[in-house]
């Protein structure tokens, strides 16, 4: 007890962690619980100079001993069930144990809770439960364990899911199996024996033994429009095993989750499934990660990759492959090869990659080019090589110039039906038709075979086919034309923006000048290693994060903040990859592998944003489905009715011809994406990486934000305000100022920059700290106090106590009082912009801050917050939070790190200043790279406009196709302006959605 912030928790866990002989070192601020593993023979020691370095850290600090646990751990063959058996006692009296009931620990995920309180309410009901203990149910870590007998599990069970069905219907819960728990006790301390064992038995040991499941993502190309890729993506996701299918259009990436071994079958499955569904669809593996829950150390690991600790990466130039599926195929045969692990071709880049122990590499490489040799006899692996630029943007380019080409032919045919007479004009119009539509009506034969009668192209093959049945030439090539144009535009407008987000966020670097027995080697990023040195010319990007062991320079940090900022860097100093290195060369020791690293975090963070789907996304995937049969049975409607009331048959037909032109979605399944792409790529740029379009929802919605206070509206650093003295500040502040010498506190470091003059080391003796008091000190001959006001009156010093807000340092020398420091966190320079700037969006401002109540207050004053907190420890803040949450959206904006509980209760969570921090990025929902508070709003007022734009395109879009359905029902609009809603309307949409790739201010 008596820690005032997390982040002096932070630091007194990393003292603690440094004595000899611990482990496993553990302070939680939250929970006020500190614990550590050490050899039972040395914890008096051990414990004797924890509190040592508590006192000398924390005065105020108060450690109770809570007892200890006894460890001995066995552990066989990556067995991830821990079973823990007690010593066995025959003689209960001779060993002092007290033998109880068998008990377990359950664990399970638990999903589909929306907030905290939901998840503490649920969690009280749960522990009403009969027989059941020790519950806790976290809703930040989605898990839900309790302990039981065994005997009873099972009831207890059901029970629980019934409760959980009963309180929160959306709940879904999931075992992750148990632990048995023996427990003994001996002179009132626990102690738990833990030995693992190999179960062979499921129903012998009792044991729940899970599947180990994987992420899997591949690339996907040759889809034609985003309809198509919903439909697929939904065809999937009803493939037995599989689950969180996410197929992006605009990625061109499909991602999903399996057990690791039925992962053969499912990909064989995905594969025949997209092969039926878009034959032209090619499917190429990106890898998969192994999704592993560990139980013992009570975390969870995901590795990537999975890599065995003693492999390492191979890479290969691999060409003369002819196309994606072959490369998909080899790929496919390589991966069995025993040895080998998470092997990957690359069909654009041409390259071969796995993971092989170095004393199997040479069986490894021979079966690979013997198998390759077999199945692609043309394709030659060559020595190791690095990776090349993509040869996609050439392919897109070509295919443009064809379509241009055919346009044009198709174009002067089309002129030449209007001119022409009689026969002509016919033939003409049909070899317009042809020459446009061919590819329409090969693909409409191929989906009649595969029964897809919704479909695009065979729905515009019947429109234009019965337009030259009723003997309309001109009208069926004219429909055939402008449709490929849209068709044209529209492919082109969705190129160019995939392009214009890559561009954005074009920060991975292409290479790294890499070490290797004392010559500097050009190396792809991804084979260099932690403590490999790597060399950054002037101009190039700092491949990986790392600290500068030579050299000095200028680094430009607006590819990962968004702002245009030089700051200097000298030996000593850490670096982040996708920073550009604008003089000097350095030499860098790398501190994380590329993976790991700030640049592939960030990527990694964006090209994931389209897995958490916004609800217009959902509605609009819900409506595509319907929209088409809806039409064309519409269009059925039309032609009988027509035919009936007018007695036209013909007219009939053209009037249900303009609903089969208009029956596509494309416009709306493409724009909405796309409009949370760009926008999500905008604000990128700018330094805001925003988790997904659902966040892009919460925030355009916020009414109140909560701020804390240190590090986030305050910079963190103390600065001496003023002195309170009558006679000589100045001496004051020297005096204070040798009082510090020694010490690291920031108070001490604001102090000694105040003064800023020399002092003398060998002036100062007999440095003693007084606990939760301050320092005294002999400087020459006169002895020096420092500290608060209690400091004075035990030490009989005659002074007032002041009634500023600040943080206050009395100091006295020789018995005589001296004056009083008045130091104070500085505020952020544009906080109080940042607060009027959220104010014209009404938005409502909050401070919570575990700082006093009156040093908050006079913050809030000085920067127009509407409430203030003061004295919230992080379960207080929590608390604000969900009390808040009941009047409105509410964001939360912290540090990422201390503030990750109440971060998760918000509905928007913000973390600010997470260049190079992991957790920052794991814990919010909103990542603002650098300090700068105009960032939020900025974020807040470009979430409200990408929303807005997506709205336009979806209104816009239903109205204008709901329009011309209704003119061509009585015949007023033709297949002309069917055309116009159908891609032209696409192409607008996406034009419309592009203006957000810039965020505006």
């Amino acid at each position: 007890k008596g820690i005032d912030c997390a982040d002096c928790a932070a630091k007194l866990e990393s003292k603690i962690a440094k004595i000899e002989g611990i482990s496993n070192v553990s302070l939680s601020f939250l929970n006020s619980s500190l614990q550590y593993e050490c050899d039972h023979d040395e914890a008096e020691r051990i414990e004797k100079e924890v509190r040592e370095v508590s006192a000398k850290e924390e005065p105020e600090a108060v450690i109770t001993s809570k007892g200890h646990k006894h460890l001995h751990s066995h552990e066989h063959e990556e067995h991830h069930h821990e079973h823990h058996h007690e010593h066995e006692c025959h003689d209960e009296h001779e060993c002092g144990c007290h033998h109880e009931e068998e008990r377990a620990l359950y664990k399970f995920e638990i999903k589909g809770i929306d907030c905290a309180d939901c998840a503490a309410k649920l969690e009280s009901k749960i522990a009403k439960i009969e027989g059941i203990s020790n519950v806790s149910l976290s809703f930040l870590n989605s898990s839900l364990q309790y302990e039981c007998d065994h005997d009873e599990a099972e009831r207890i069970e059901k029970e629980v899911r019934e409760v959980s069905a009963k309180e929160e219907p959306e709940a879904v819960i999931t075992s992750k199996g148990h632990k048995h728990l023996h427990s003994h006790e001996h002179e009132e301390h626990h102690h738990e024996h833990h030995h693992e064992h190999e179960c062979h038995d499921e129903h012998e040991c009792g044991c729940h033994h899970e599947e180990e499941r994987a992420l899997y993502k591949f690339e996907i190309k040759g889809i034609d429009c985003a309809d198509c890729a919903a439909k697929l993506e939904s065809k999937i996701a009803k493939i037995e095993g599989i689950s969180n299918v996410s197929l992006s259009f605009l990625n061109s990436s499909l991602q999903y989750e399996c057990d690791h071994d039925e992962a053969e079958r499912i990909e064989k499955e995905v594969r025949e499934v997209s092969a039926k569904e878009e034959p032209e669809a090619v499917i190429t593996s990106k890898g998969h990660k192994h999704l592993h829950s560990h139980e013992h150390e009570e975390h969870h690991h995901e590795h990537e990759k999975a890599r065995h600790e003693t492999a390492d990466t191979r890479k290969y130039t691999i060409s003369g492959l002819d196309c994606a599926d072959c490369a998909a195929k080899l790929e496919h045969k390589l991966s069995a090869v025993p040895g080998v692990s998470d092997l990957r071709i690359s069909f654009i880049n041409s390259t071969l990659v796995y993971d092989c122990a170095d004393e199997d590499l040479e069986r490894v490489e021979q079966e690979i080019r013997r198998i390759t040799a077999k199945e692609e006899p043309e394709a030659v692996i060559s020595a190791p090589a690095q990776v090349q630029k993509s040869a996609v943007q050439d392919d897109d380019e070509d295919d443009e110039k064809t379509m241009l080409v055919r346009l044009i032919i198709g174009a002067v045919l089309f002129v030449l039906s209007i001119v022409m007479k009689d026969q002509m004009r016919m033939i003409m119009a049909i070899a317009s038709w042809l020459v446009l539509g061919y590819d329409v009506l090969i693909k409409a034969v191929k989906g009649i075979g595969r029964g897809q009668v919704f479909d695009e192209h065979f729905l515009m093959a019947v429109a234009t086919i019965a337009a030259i049945y009723l003997k309309d030439y001109r009208e069926a090539a004219g429909v055939m034309l402008f449709y490929q144009i849209g068709e044209y535009f529209q492919d082109m407008a969705v190129r160019r923006s995939r392009k214009s987000i890559g561009e954005l966020m074009d920060i991975r670097p292409d290479y790294a000048w890499v070490n290797r027995g004392g010559d500097y080697v050009k190396t792809n990023p991804e084979d260099v290693r932690v403590d490999d040195v790597i060399l950054v010319k002037p101009g190039e990007r700092i491949p990986l994060d790392g600290i500068i062991t030579n050299g000095a320079s200028t680094l430009n940090t607006a590819s990962l903040t968004g702002e245009s900022k030089l700051s200097d860097v000298d030996v000593g100093d850490e670096v982040y990859s996708g920073a550009v290195n604008e003089t000097g060369v350095l030499e860098i020791r790398v501190t994380k592998e590329y993976g790991d690293s700030t640049v592939a975090r960030i990527l990694e963070l964006v090209e994931n944003t389209d897995s958490n789907k916004a609800s217009h996304e959902k509605f609009i995937t819900k409506f595509s489905r319907w929209y088409t049969p809806l039409v064309v049975f519409s269009a059925i409607i039309t032609a009988i009715l027509t035919a009936i009331i007018t007695g036209d048959i013909n007219e009939g037909v053209r009037r249900a011809c303009t609903f089969l032109v208009i029956s596509c979605p494309c416009a709306l399944v493409i724009s909405i994406p796309l409009s949370f792409f760009a926008g999500i790529g905008g604000l990128s740029a700018r330094g805001v990486l925003v988790k997904g379009a659902n966040v892009i929802e919460a925030m355009a919605d916020v009414k109140q934000v909560v701020l804390d206070k240190t590090g986030t509206l305050t910079t963190g650093v103390f600065k001496v305000e003023k002195i309170i003295s009558s006679d000589h500040p100045e001496t004051a502040l020297r005096d204070a100022a040798y009082a510090e010498h020694f010490s690291n506190h920031p108070l001490a470091q604001s102090i000694r920059a105040a003064y800023d003059k020399e002092i003398r080391d060998e002036e100062i003796t007999d440095v003693k700290e007084i606990s939760g008091r301050g320092l005294c000190v002999h400087a020459g001959d006169r002895e020096i106090l420092a500290g608060n006001y209690k400091l004075m009156k035990e030490h009989g010093i005659a002074c007032e106590e002041e009634s500023d807000p600040g943080t206050l340092v009395y100091v006295a020398a020789d018995g005589i009082y001296e004056g009083c420091l008045v130091l104070r966190d500085q505020i952020k320079d544009n906080a109080a912009d940042t607060l009027r700037a959220l104010h014209n969006g009404s938005v409502k401002c909050i401070i919570v801050s575990g700082d006093r109540q009156d040093i908050t207050e006079e913050t809030g004053r000085a920067i127009g917050a509407d409430e203030v907190y003061g004295h919230c420890l992080p379960a207080d803040k929590v608390e604000h939070v969900r009390r808040l949450k009941q009047a409105g959206v509410t964001a939360f904006v912290g540090d990422g790190v201390n503030d990750a509980p109440v971060l998760n209760a918000a509905d928007v969570g913000f973390a600010m200043g997470a260049l190079g921090s992991d957790a920052a990025i794991e814990a919010a929902d909103v990542v603002i790279m650098d300090d700068s508070l105009n960032k939020i709003p900025l974020a807040l007022k470009n979430a409200a406009r990408i929303l807005s734009v997506a709205k336009q395109n979806i209104y816009g879009a239903i109205g204008i196709k709901l329009l011309i359905l209704a003119l061509g029902a009585f015949g007023i609009a033709n297949m002309w302006m069917a055309i116009f809603a159908d891609t032209g309307v696409a192409m607008l949409c996406v034009m419309n959605s592009m203006r957000l790739l810039k965020a505006k201010e």
